[in-house]
């Protein structure tokens, strides 16, 4: 219900020319952060999911970053542990740093000298980016899906792979379908 909450929050800044964008580690406060002279917010650090906010009080602290090997050497570990640190890197908040959150994870394993398997640079797009969104954010603030740009009554002729059909049957007796499509 929360994330409903916030997805109709943002529809409709959007509709008043306000952009709502990622949060950023350098400048996003606890909560969302508006910027009235740029028409934008930012997405709150402590809305972001697996971030708490006794892990945002020491980054507020600490900051400017210049990198995620700054704020890794400059935050404590028991604050910016692994589950904030990803956290921050797929919501988007060091996106700052390099655009490719792939190589931002990387950085960040290799600062803490995990033995993750290390993600491939070129398998970050635009896909990836609005999963990392979604899961992180609970929804996708840098890039709109091709389907929610259709508009309601219009055709649309695009090649798509079904990955999933699944039914239900209505309160009236009439079954629907519920389709994944994937392009």
């Amino acid at each position: 219900a929360d994330e409903e909450k916030k997805a109709r929050y943002v529809d409709e800044s959007n509709e008043m020319g306000i952009t709502v964008k990622v949060p950023d580690i350098n400048r996003s406060g606890v909560d969302f952060t508006p910027y009235a002279d740029k028409k934008e917010i930012l997405y709150g650090l402590s809305s972001i999911k697996g971030i708490s906010e006794a892990s945002v009080a020491p980054i507020l602290a600490a900051r400017p970053f210049s990198s995620v090997e700054d704020a890794i050497s400059r935050l404590p570990k028991k604050q910016f542990n692994k589950k904030v640190g990803l956290a921050c890197i797929r919501s988007g908040a060091m996106d700052r740093f390099d655009s490719n959150r792939h190589n931002l994870i990387n950085a960040f394993y290799d600062a803490r000298k995990d033995k993750d398997e290390r993600l491939l640079a070129e398998d970050f797009n635009r896909v990836v980016k609005m999963k990392y969104e979604r899961d992180t954010l609970g929804m996708s603030l840098s890039s709109k899906s091709y389907m929610s740009r259709i508009k309601e009554g219009a055709t649309v002729n695009k090649e798509m792979t079904v990955k999933s059909i699944s039914t239900k049957v209505d309160k009236r007796g009439g079954t629907m379908a519920f389709m994944t499509l994937e392009f």
